[in-house]
C-alpha cells in the first residue's frame, strides 16, 4: 500500500513542512549534545590510552 500519491494534508502522520524530527538527528539540540559527548569520550579514551604504561610499545598509533 503506497501513499506517495497523497498530498501532505491527506497523508496520515506527516507534517506539512517535511519529515518528523527524530531525537538525536542532525540539526537538533539533542544531536549536538550527542556529537559533543562523542568528542569528549573520544578525547578521554585517547588520554587514557596515552597515559597507560608502555603505550608506545604496543600501539599502532605511534
Amino acid at each position: 500500500f503506497s501513499t506517495s500519491h497523497l498530498s501532505a494534508e491527506q497523508s496520515p502522520g506527516r507534517e506539512k513542512h517535511g519529515m518528523k524530527r527524530i531525537v538525536g538527528s542532525p540539526g537538533t539540540w539533542s544531536g549536538m549534545a550527542l556529537r559533543l559527548s562523542q568528542c569528549f569520550f573520544a578525547a578521554a579514551s585517547s588520554l587514557a590510552m596515552c597515559s597507560a604504561f608502555g603505550f608506545s610499545n604496543y600501539s599502532a598509533y605511534l
